[in-house]
């Protein structure tokens, strides 16, 4: 049976829009994004995006396929999430369950409470929904970085949606974004490093080189910033995708 996840995404930031991106690197299958404008494609596996309307169309297509896959939701989509959650609640047999990502700023915890107060337990068990932590300050204690989520997740005794393990402020999505890098091609196999001993070895001009370089050390930190993900992820329970040997 094909195994769906559904990303909502609370704020249009590159910390949000970058896990989502990690998400779908582990996950591999197909990406569906639903409530944005399209943008540029951002991996091989990722098909064209769904007009706007209805959620339900996504989540058909996942169905269809042999696999499933994950759906990004935008946040300006989350009403329309919430309103498909409540109508087929009993109907959706391929959900294995719905990550809410959520950075500090005030926006993406506003919709956050929003989201969960609407859709926990009413349209979704608490065991399949997930509340995962991005962008958080090194040296600020993670219940004063987002004292209004877990304000609202505590009064109603569900802290345990909280996935325990963080993901702490990083450039590597700015650097991603700035050196036009996709994140899940470069967890499945771009080969950024041999792109640049190959252009060292044609004696390329220093100043090209030294951009070649700049983008290889960007592509290191995503690359790092993906594997420590990799607890995160397995606590989610999702599946990961299946790799061949070359």
């Amino acid at each position: 049976m094909p195994s769906i996840c559904i990303i909502a995404r609370t704020s249009d930031n590159l910390a949000q829009s970058g896990t989502t991106e990690i998400l779908h690197g582990y996950r591999g299958a197909v990406l569906k994004r639903h409530g944005m404008l399209p943008p540029n494609k951002t991996s091989d596996t990722d098909e064209r995006l769904s007009p706007p309307g209805e959620i339900e169309e996504p989540y058909c297509a996942l169905i269809c396929t042999p696999d499933g896959g994950l759906i990004d939701v935008s946040p300006r989509a989350l009403p329309q999430l919430a309103t498909f959650l409540d109508e087929r609640k009993n109907a959706l047999v391929e959900l294995d369950c719905i990550v809410v990502i959520v950075s500090p700023d005030l926006e993406a915890q506003h919709n956050s409470v929003a989201l969960l107060n609407a859709i926990v337990p009413a349209s979704i068990e608490p065991g399949k929904c997930h509340v995962l932590l991005v962008d958080c300050p090194r040296n600020t204690p993670t219940e004063s970085a987002f004292a209004e989520l877990f304000s609202n997740l505590h009064e109603r005794q569900l802290e345990g949606l909280i996935v325990p393990t963080v993901m702490n402020a990083s450039r590597a999505f700015e650097e991603a974004q700035v050196h036009q890098l996709s994140v899940s091609a470069l967890m499945n196999g771009a080969d950024i490093e041999g792109e640049f001993r190959a252009a060292r070895e044609k004696g390329v001009r220093e100043k090209r080189l030294l951009a070649f370089g700049r983008r290889l050390m960007a592509a290191r930190t995503v690359v790092a910033a993906a594997r420590e993900f990799g607890s995160v992820y397995d606590a989610l329970g999702l599946p990961r995708i299946q790799k061949t040997s070359r």
